[in-house]
This record gives structure tokens, sequence and C-alpha cells, in this order.
């Protein structure tokens, strides 16, 4: 089998990778910049530079493989994923797992438009639908943290079930390898949710460090995002997603991974155990 993964250096993609090669499976690595690449050195993998605003490398990614896992930047456009589950289908692939997003199906955003067109193609597929991952406090916050011994976020004091991306990636790899998960769409959480202070005091107590929680107001992340010089689309996403947030529409839990992986999702406390060195 041979499988094509898509935002390979994502923080779900990379752990699909390893777990592809784990399994002995042949993996292609559609990087979308060159230095990218480096990420893969000395892994066995089939590296293939794929732009997503170039049809004709669309195309050639999808060649010969058998699976796709797909997944893309939530600020971007429909029509590049969308023409690249045409190209899959095209060229023979039996099988997509895509990464969504938890509550887009109740949204126009280029996730859902993506799942529709998935769907409609008739191919075997499965949607991963994961709500906020913990590895947003040791990649977009980390600077904060280390720096600012800071958790800053326009959050609230909400709560949300927060998911380890490796437990995403074991899904996405079961998906992709198994039978049994075609048309399915899989609402992925943790088992507990939690606020922001509370991993703060978690991301404290592995560190040595005392970390606080600065609940912003959606005017406090758009100033402070603009003076940062953020993507306008990515503030705006951002805010759409605090908003969720805020009202309450990610404290919910699901049991699907314990279901699809036969064990507990990883909690807050393996996963600032697991990371702490990206904080000190």
């Amino acid at each position: 089998m041979n499988i094509l993964v898509t935002t390979p250096n994502g923080k779900v993609g990379f752990q699909v990778v390893k777990n592809l090669i784990a399994n002995s499976i042949s993996v292609r690595v559609a990087v979308h910049r060159p230095e990218s690449a480096k990420a893969f050195e000395g892994l066995n993998v089939e590296l293939i530079l794929m732009d997503y605003d170039n049809q004709s490398s669309l195309e050639k990614a999808v060649q010969g493989i058998d699976g796709l896992y797909l997944a893309f930047d939530s600020t971007q456009e429909a029509n590049a994923p969308k023409y690249l589950i045409d190209a899959a289908q095209k060229a023979g692939v039996k099988r997509i797992v895509m990464l969504s997003a938890k509550g887009v199906e109740n949204s126009e955003t280029s996730l859902w438009q993506v799942e529709e067109h998935l769907r409609a193609s008739g191919l075997e597929s499965t949607v991963l639908r994961p709500t906020w991952f913990f590895q947003n406090f040791n990649t977009g916050q980390q600077y904060y943290i280390k720096n600012m011994n800071a958790i800053i976020e326009a959050s609230a004091d909400a709560k949300t079930s927060f998911i380890d991306t490796r437990d995403i990636a074991a899904i996405a790899s079961k998906a992709l390898l198994e039978d049994g998960h075609q048309g399915k769409a899989y609402i992925l959480t943790g088992a507990t949710a939690h606020d922001r202070a509370e991993v703060a005091t978690a991301i404290s107590q592995v560190t040595g460090k005392t970390i606080t929680y600065v609940a912003q107001t959606d005017a406090e992340f758009r100033a402070q995002a603009t003076q940062e010089q953020w993507d306008v689309a990515r503030i705006e996403t951002l805010s759409w997603l605090y908003g969720f947030v805020r009202n309450g529409w990610t404290a919910d839990t699901t049991n699907t991974v314990q279901e699809l992986l036969g064990r507990a999702p990883i909690g807050l406390e393996q996963y600032t155990q697991d990371y702490k060195d990206a904080w000190l």
C-alpha cells in the first residue's frame, strides 16, 4: 500500500507519517516548501513537492497511491483541496482520510465545503473532527508561556475537551489502513474538559515556573494579533473559534478515542509531562 500524506509538517501529519512507517507502509510525503523536506531527513519516505496553487503538482502527487491523508489550513479556500480530491479519484485512489474540525458542520468554512465535496465523490472516506489540540500550547502559545509565563487567549473561563494530536494521528492511521471506517465522521475529544487556568497550572507543575492565564476580550485579541502582523484570514478564523469556546461549545466530550484505540485519550498530565521541555 502507498499512502500520500499532505501537510506532513503539521501537528497531526508528522505523527501520521511516523505511524505509517512503523507499520511498514510506503509513504509519499507532500511538502509544500523545499525547506520543509529537512524534517524528514533519515526517514524512509518518498518526498514530493506539492503546491496547492498548482494543479499539475496535485495531479502528480496522487499518481500511483492507494490512500490519501488530506489536511490543509482552515484559512485556505476550498477550491484546491477539492481539486486534489478530484485528481485522486481520477488516479484511482481508493481511500481518503480527511482532517477537519469539530463544529464545522454548522458553518460555511472551507473545511465543511471540502467535507461535502469528499462525500459527493463516492470515494471511500473518513472524516476526523477533533476539538482543540493540546499541542497548541507548545506551538502557538509556546512563546508566551516560555517568555512571558502566560497563556494568552480570548477564551474567558470556558472549558475545552482538548485532544492530543498523537491520538488523532493514531485514528487517522487506523482509518487509512483498516476497513470499517468508511463513511464515518468521527468527533474526537479528550476525556475531560479543562479551562485555560487548569492548563496553566499543569504546565507550572512540570516546569517549576508560575504560568498564569490571561483572558483577553475579542477586541484585545484582534488588537494584539494585528500588532503582531498576523494574516487577516487567521485572525478572523481564530476570532470565530474563540467565540465557540466562550459560548461553551467546546466543553463536551465523546468516547470515540476510547472506542477506536481501546484506551483512554492522552490527558493533560501526560501531555504536559511529555512536552515540558518546550516551555523551559
